[in-house]
């Protein structure tokens, strides 16, 4: 048996766990609507490493103790420790699945060793209105995810046994609604609830 497993795991390096049935591409949220679906105008940073970037972000307890505090309005906007567009270019994909509100969580981490790697949560948002300048550089995203993992739906998650190495890039968020250590999957829930969200841009290595 254990040697079928071990074949099974060769065979088929990305475990799927749970299926639907998905509507459409649309971003369904409610809480900060305006943050999780705009796009961050600033001058790109660029960092070699993921620690190198979370090094850089205040605080959790800085940032859930905001005053004024950050609201869940669907109108939020980003607070100035938000206003950054970011890029890493070394990551790996441990875990992608999709919420309720058509963004797809995806858990990346510092190295591809998931006992050892520093984790963070990027979000590639549901789609704005057709009319959002942001909407064709977030549709072409979502292209391409589908392309390379396909139709992620519902209950639905991907979990990697061989992480996907990855360049990454989009605009800082942090996530009001959890506290760090909450969103991911099993043991990979990054321990700050800095993302970053909308994700721009991945390229597979």
């Amino acid at each position: 048996m254990k040697k079928f497993l071990c074949v099974l795991i060769i065979l088929f390096p990305v475990l799927v766990i749970g299926q639907t049935n998905c509507t459409n591409e649309n971003f369904a949220g409610n809480d900060r609507k305006e943050a999780k679906t705009s796009v961050v105008t600033a001058s790109l940073e660029v960092f070699n490493t993921l620690p190198l970037l979370i090094k850089t972000l205040p605080t959790d307890e800085y940032m859930r103790g905001y005053e004024p505090p950050i609201t869940k309005s669907p109108d939020s906007q980003r607070v100035e420790e938000e206003n950054r567009s970011v890029s890493v270019k070394t990551a790996y994909i441990f875990v992608i699945y999709r919420e309720g509100d058509n963004d797809y969580h995806t858990i990346i981490g510092s190295n591809s060793d998931t006992s050892k790697a520093i984790l963070m949560n990027v979000e590639v948002s549901g789609l704005p209105d057709k009319s959002s300048p942001n909407y064709t550089v977030m549709k072409d995203l979502r292209d391409k995810i589908v392309g390379k993992f396909g139709k992620i739906c519902g209950t639905k998650k991907l979990f990697i046994n061989k992480p996907i190495k990855i360049s990454i890039s989009g605009s800082l968020f942090y996530d009001i609604d959890h506290k760090p250590g909450v969103v991911g999957y099993k043991n990979l829930k990054p321990k700050t609830a800095w993302e970053i969200h909308p994700v721009t841009d991945i390229t597979f290595k």
